[in-house]
């Protein structure tokens, strides 16, 4: 974190956010995704991952993403939040 002086303005532009959920990025939302999540998350260092597969904007692939892509291809939900 850092603290704009008073009087100064900043601006950060970190571009579109488009979440997809596609971890792997392989195109395709699919049980790959959240296998490579949990996979991250057991401290595999070789996986490659995309940030688009980013579901809450916390720009980190965790176990939010996991959980949410198992619900959304299981149909408990359908709505990216």
């Amino acid at each position: 974190s850092f603290r704009v002086p008073p009087g100064k303005q900043w601006e950060i532009d970190i571009g579109a956010f488009d979440p997809s959920g596609d971890i792997n990025g392989d195109g395709e939302i699919n049980l790959k995704d959240p296998v490579t999540a949990l996979k991250i998350l057991a401290g595999d260092q070789s996986l490659s991952v995309s940030l688009s597969g980013d579901i809450n904007g916390d720009m980190r692939i965790g176990l939010e993403e996991a959980a949410f892509i198992l619900r959304y291809l299981a149909g408990i939900t359908n709505q990216w939040s």
